[in-house]
């Protein structure tokens, strides 16, 4: 898997045999290799399809969610010529504001990115996204606290 310029490898944790047991591990961070007696048998028979609902490399455990996302409106001329993600849909798009739906399974890199558009962005549903922005916003602020 390629994101941002940089190749992942999906593994397997032996000892984990349900979904929670992929680990992705960066192409550039792989010190040695050894190879051992054991076959191997892919799990993921159609990795496009794996990641398909998440942006990145992680969250494939995630729920799908509805995402609807409301942008300034020169943010969102900006988001509407390099989409977020292939499931975006346009709902709203006036001289005020830019109003997009995602159908995704929220993680890591989906919060990055969406952190990134700072007050030009608003998550406006589900409640369960907000939340997770507002908390990660109050962490942030709190970074820049005097002591």
């Amino acid at each position: 898997k390629e994101f941002k310029g940089r190749w992942y490898l999906l593994g397997r944790d032996s000892k984990e045999p349900s979904e929670k047991g992929f680990l992705s591990f960066g192409f550039d961070r792989i010190v040695s290799i050894e190879p051992t007696a054991q076959k191997y048998k892919p799990q993921v028979k159609n990795p496009k399809k794996f990641y398909r609902d998440v942006i990145g490399i992680s969250g494939w455990e995630n729920q799908i969610q509805k995402i609807k996302i409301e942008f300034s409106y020169l943010q969102g001329q900006y988001v509407k010529t390099l989409p977020i993600h292939e499931s975006q849909a346009v709902l709203e798009d006036s001289d005020k504001r830019v109003v997009i739906t995602l159908d995704i399974k929220p993680n890591f890199e989906f919060y990055q990115i969406l952190l990134g558009y700072g007050n030009k962005a608003k998550v406006l549903e589900p409640q369960s996204v907000k939340e997770k922005l507002m908390e990660e916003l109050k962490k942030t602020i709190e970074l820049y606290r005097d002591n």
